[in-house]
């Protein structure tokens, strides 16, 4: 596991929170696979569709939809108590929560901004003007599954 280096200024809950939902804090974007290490497999998952209620002293709440509960097993919340814990330097227990399907976990996050990629590629290769003279002249479609923005 790497430690993470991260300015003085953040508190554990702070780190957490930023852990947990990716959130950028000063200009330093802080995600789950920074503060805990490489977190693959289950417990990957069960980080990415949680969210963070809180932090009650040594306990980490998390929130999880009724959809994704079969990711909170006893040895999984174990597990990634003991990675965040071991990054953070201090014993911590994961319990979790049912919360509302509005709640939005960093995987939601993820899927909607995937989607959202998706969406302008077809509307910008729709915009095409070559796109459209292939249209117009050979009564070409474009077929919006095979559509799949460029990666970076």
């Amino acid at each position: 596991m790497t430690p993470v280096a991260r300015p003085a200024k953040f508190t554990d809950d702070q780190v957490l929170d930023a852990a947990l939902a990716g959130v950028a804090r000063s200009g330093h974007a802080v995600t789950v696979t920074e503060v805990a290490g490489e977190l693959g497999g289950p417990v990957g998952q069960l980080a990415l569709h949680a969210v963070l209620l809180g932090v009650d002293g040594n306990v980490l709440r998390l929130g999880m939809k009724a959809a994704h509960e079969h990711f909170a097993s006893p040895p999984l919340l174990e597990l990634l108590g003991q990675r965040l814990g071991a990054a953070l330097g201090r014993s911590l227990r994961v319990r979790v929560e049912r919360v509302a399907d509005a709640a939005e976990s960093p995987a939601d996050s993820r899927a909607r901004a995937s989607a959202e990629r998706r969406q302008q590629a077809h509307d910008g290769l729709h915009a095409d003007p070559a796109v459209q003279s292939l249209i117009d002249t050979f009564g070409a479609r474009i077929i919006s599954d095979s559509v799949r923005p460029l990666e970076n």
